[in-house]
């Protein structure tokens, strides 16, 4: 329903994208007149207005959508949702930190990162699937309940820069797995609560949580 009703902004922001601003020629004109280019992003009812040019170039953006939303959608934009912001210090949309940040060897990048609280969120779901309601079930049943939860969520953010965020969580996810059968099996020491997996299967859960994490205990352990 908001793909339909939010058209009005595709199409009104894709109009002037054609007319003014493209191919790029354009654009550069626009540059040296000290205009700005802009172009709206947008899924379902979150979107967000790329612009480059100045802040109060923003607002009047800003102003004009929510004048457009008003009288022809009868909408109002959220004032707790809509921020202007620099891409220096970023913007969150769709689960993705989107910010620009400089390397070592001093250029500028835009890199698109897992977002904290989308990190929190899969994480939350971790503490849950190896909480202490849990416990009765079999680690098997855990580590299928987990896995799923891995494999979608690294299939999602897998297209940004979340190498070091994919390594946390695997390592997060491995320790709640450990620590649900210290709870389970409370009389085992540490050194039998950690045999050593596969290097390979090591190597997934704590670099991959695309791959499924194994177990490497025997049947027995597993009840």
């Amino acid at each position: 329903m908001a793909n339909i009703y939010l058209s009005v902004l595709d199409r009104h922001f894709a109009r002037i994208w054609e007319q003014d601003m493209s191919p790029g020629w354009r654009r550069q004109h626009r540059r040296r007149k000290g205009l700005p280019n802009f172009r709206l992003v947008r899924f379902a009812d979150d979107f967000v207005v790329l612009v480059s040019g100045t802040r109060s170039d923003a607002e009047n953006i800003k102003a004009e959508i929510g004048e457009m939303l008003a009288t022809r959608l009868k909408m109002t934009l959220s004032v707790e949702k809509t921020h202007l912001t620099h891409i220096d210090d970023g913007f969150v949309f769709l689960g993705f930190r989107i910010q620009r940040r400089r390397r070592g060897d001093g250029r500028r990048v835009v890199l698109t990162i897992p977002s904290k609280d989308a990190l929190a969120r899969v994480m939350h779901k971790i503490k849950e699937a190896t909480g202490a309601g849990a416990v009765s079930l079999r680690l098997l049943d855990v580590l299928r309940k987990i896995n799923p939860i891995l494999r979608g969520w690294a299939a999602y953010f897998r297209y940004g820069a979340s190498k070091r965020t994919f390594a946390y969580l695997g390592w997060y996810a491995w320790w709640r797995v450990i620590y649900w059968i210290r709870r389970k099996h409370p009389h085992m020491t540490w050194k039998q609560t950690l045999p050593l997996p596969r290097s390979a299967d090591r190597h997934a859960v704590q670099h991959r949580p695309d791959r499924p994490v194994r177990s490497s205990f025997p049947p027995d352990r597993s009840r």
